[in-house]
């Protein structure tokens, strides 16, 4: 581990794991802690990162009477590593330096864990009272440029949110309707390719007093139970145009390349990294065009997931990693091997193949639109998308902004209370894109991804009206309302990653205590919503534990009287 001085790119990265570690409290904004730090004594802001990533701090200080630390953090799974002991050795070693002859710190009483590690590093408890007076109040700050309220929680929800107004309504040319409308012609002349349902749930609406709730049901798109071939799909049949040096709109058949001209070039290995949609969505798309495919999964990957990539001829391993560090492994082996790599998030070097991706997903939402106005259904006023590393949201909200331009809707995004790398890096502040840590553990694996797609991210921070993060009971009661409709209304199959949003709505409409965020959004009587099932029962064990033992309970309800 490099134990270094704290840098100013920093900031984002040492919070997050300020709050890992329970040390955010109410009365301390550490965003102010660390500015206040940066301008005295900000040597003594001490770092330790394995690799990319920050695991621990330590922030020392000196008076010229005695030292202090604070702010002394070590990731949750880096802990009992000797870690922590390296910081304060850091730590004291510089303040000996500057001749300090007594270090002091303060410990919660009962924080039984940290006074048994003080003791264990040589510190002992002296006999005096701890005195404080506050001179400054921190409230919270507004993270962007004023048009951002300070991100709220709705207590006993695990549930965090913010709203404002969209800062930008300019879609980028590459999303563009003209662009997109060339990736719809390749989708249809795809085998089996046919427009999934856009399911209409008239008597849930009735119920819940808005005017229509319409969910795109990717379950059934080609056989594969997600939406993610649509991405996958276009984007190696254009890297495979790329490499024959063909124009992709003179392509009639692209299965074509699988004959004489893909002889020109040779089989060609794609490799991905993936929690389960992603991953067989190009093994398929490889399958179709006649070249094998290498997939990667993180730890904890369903069985199921894992055997429906098998299923399609693609070779797989399971990594004891996390997503984001899957994802590293990934391209790690693909260079080495000479492999292409189909990834839906970017980084330098790698952004044509992730904007492919996110054209190929604006299939669904043309479909969507086909299929409002041929049932007479005016723009939707609301569209609820959930977001992992924020592609789908970004191609949803591109695409539905061009389309309806001044009449754009209200873009709601949704995201694992665990992997709220969207949320995290809006309230940021600093207009970047900032990465999540720990093991981003939710049954939501779709949206286990603690890192923004870059390529998406300048849409997903603009263009939506609100961000929430929540528990897994919100998807899981999302699965049960679709699985058991109102009389009249149709079943859908939805997978975890794929019910979040209808379970976040129930919670707008059903709960008092969600009422300001109702108010927020503007979901009243008028309301005519969009949700994007993303997935079928793709985990088939949790989806079953999930429906019928009642898996992730959600808090008793406070009931009240629907919006009007």
């Amino acid at each position: 581990m490099e134990i270094r001085t704290f840098a100013s790119g920093d900031g984002s990265e040492v919070v997050a794991l300020w709050r890992d570690c329970g040390l955010v409290v109410p009365q301390n904004d550490p965003r102010k802690d660390i500015r206040r730090k940066q301008a005295f004594q900000p040597e003594l802001f001490l770092v330790g990162a394995e690799g990319h990533r920050i695991v621990a701090t330590v922030m020392a200080g000196y008076e010229g009477h005695r030292g202090w630390l604070n702010y002394l953090a070590v990731s949750p799974e880096w802990q009992r590593k000797g870690i922590g002991r390296r910081m304060v050795e850091a730590a004291e070693q510089r303040l000996r330096s500057l001749g300090c002859a007594k270090i002091n710190l303060q410990v919660r009483k009962a924080n039984t864990e940290a006074m048994a590690f003080y003791r264990s590093v040589g510190f002992q408890e002296d006999a005096v009272t701890s005195l404080g007076k506050r001179l400054e109040i921190d409230e919270p700050e507004p993270a962007d440029d004023g048009k951002l309220s300070p991100v709220k929680a709705i207590p006993g929800y695990t549930l965090q949110y913010l709203t404002r107004e969209p800062r930008a309504r300019t879609v980028p040319q590459w999303l563009s309707g003209k662009e997109t409308e060339k990736v719809r012609r390749f989708h249809r002349r795809l085998p089996g390719y046919r427009p999934t349902p856009l399911v209409r749930l008239q008597h849930l609406s009735r119920s819940w007093g808005v005017t229509e709730i319409l969910v795109k049901d990717e379950s059934r798109r080609f056989g594969l139970g997600s939406f993610k071939a649509l991405g996958g799909s276009w984007a190696v049949f254009r890297s495979l145009c790329r490499k024959l040096e063909i124009d992709p709109e003179t392509v009639e058949d692209p299965l074509l390349l699988r004959g004489a001209q893909r002889d020109r070039i040779g089989r060609i290995t794609w490799a991905t990294a993936t929690d389960g949609n992603h991953g067989r969505g190009i093994a398929w798309a490889a399958e179709q065009l006649g070249h094998p495919a290498v997939v990667f999964l993180p730890r904890g990957a369903a069985p199921s997931r894992v055997e429906s990539i098998r299923s399609h001829g693609a070779v797989v391993e399971v990594t004891d990693l996390n997503y984001d560090d899957t994802v590293r492994l990934c391209r790690r082996r693909a260079d080495e091997n000479g492999w292409t790599v189909i990834q839906d998030t970017a980084c330098e070097g790698h952004t044509e193949i992730p904007r492919w991706i996110l054209q190929g997903y604006t299939t669904l939402c043309a479909e969507a639109v086909d299929q409002m106005e041929q049932a007479g259904i005016h723009s939707p006023t609301h569209v609820f998308v959930q977001a992992g590393v924020g592609g789908l949201a970004g191609a949803m909200a591109a695409f539905l902004t061009d389309r309806f331009q001044d009449q754009s809707p209200r873009f709601i995004v949704v995201e694992p209370k665990n992997a709220a790398c969207i949320l995290a890096s809006v309230v940021a502040g600093d207009g970047r894109p900032h990465a999540v840590t720990g093991d981003l553990d939710t049954v939501m694996a779709g949206l286990s991804c603690g890192e923004p797609n870059p390529v998406a991210w300048e849409i997903v921070r603009d263009f939506p009206s609100g961000y929430v993060s929540c528990g897994d009971f919100v998807a899981a009661n999302g699965s049960r309302i679709l699985a058991h409709p109102l009389e009249g209304d149709p079943a859908v199959e939805a997978g975890e990653s794929g019910s979040v949003g209808i379970g976040l709505l129930d919670l707008l409409v059903n709960r008092t205590d969600l009422l300001p965020l109702r108010k927020d959004l503007g979901i009243g009587p008028d309301a005519r919503l969009l949700f994007f099932n993303t997935e079928g029962a793709t985990d088939p064990e949790s989806y079953r534990n999930i429906l019928w033992y009642g898996a992730f309970p959600a808090p008793q309800p406070t009931r009240t009287e629907a919006p009007r």
